[in-house]
Formats: C-alpha cells, structure tokens, sequence
C-alpha cells in the first residue's frame, strides 16, 4: 500500500473558508483601531511640537510660533522663528483629522519659553475626527508654557 501524503482538496477548501471568515471579522476592527491610532498619533504629535517650539524658542534666544492653518481640506502647521524661517518641515494632518475652531491658530513662545499668543489665560486647541466621533483631543498650553493634551469622550 502507498502511503499518500498531502491534503485533499475538500480540507484545502474549508481551510480557505475558514481563513476568509477570520479575515473578514478583522478587517473593520483592524481599519477602526488605525483610525483611532492616527487620532491619537496626531494629537501627541502636535503637543510633541508645541513643546519642541518652546525649548527652540529657548535655545535660540528668539521667539518661535507654530502656526495651524487650512491647506485645502486638510490642516497643517510649521513651526518659524522670528524672522521667518522654517524650524521644522511643514505637518499635514491626516484626512479626517481637523481643529475645531476657526484658523489659522498660533502658539508663540519667547525666549523664555513662556507662550505671549492667545491671550492671558491658558490657550486651548481642540482636534476632532471624522471617524471617531465620540472623542476629542484637547492640547491646553498655558501662559507660562507648558503643553498638556487629553483626551474627551463627548
């Protein structure tokens, strides 16, 4: 007798049956939970920022702004020195990322490192989602320059 080995086809066929069911439970999950990691991703990379415009503004000698304006249906920032020029490369946020709020919207920092934008008060940006409409991320930067982000369930 011959010993056979393999599979026959009837096994390779419930294997790709059950392969394709596994597949077709984790892709929402898998599109829902990137979408909520480029949320938070780009909300930590802002505040990141803001805090990275304080400690130029500090080592420079010179105030440093970070300005978020509109570029079409997305929103992006760039970070300047006094004179105007460029500290870091210009961030897009992703599609469905946005501020709420009018803009353009700028933070500014002295050589101290306090921010002199956005009145006495504490300066407050909120980012909102598309796809995740319950949460909201609110990066808070106050008079003396600290940056804190949190997220809001609304």
């Amino acid at each position: 007798m011959m010993n056979k080995k393999g599979f026959t086809l009837l096994e390779v066929l419930v294997a790709v049956a059950i392969l394709t069911v596994l597949v077709g439970l984790a892709v929402p999950n898998y599109i829902s939970w990137n979408a909520r990691y480029e949320f938070k991703d780009t909300a930590r990379n802002l505040s990141s920022n803001l805090t990275l415009s304080k400690l130029n503004a500090m080592s420079r000698n010179n105030a440093v702004t970070l300005t978020l304006q509109a570029n079409g249906a997305n929103t992006e920032y760039e970070m300047r020195d006094s004179g105007g020029n460029p500290v870091i490369p210009t961030e897009t946020f992703p599609e469905d990322v946005s501020i709420l709020g009018a803009l353009p919207v700028s933070v500014t920092f002295n050589a101290f490192g306090q921010r002199t934008s956005g009145g006495a008060g504490n300066q407050v940006i909120n980012l909102n989602s598309a796809s995740q409409t319950n949460t909201r991320y609110v990066i808070t930067v106050t008079a003396s320059g600290k940056v804190t982000v949190v997220m809001q369930n609304i």
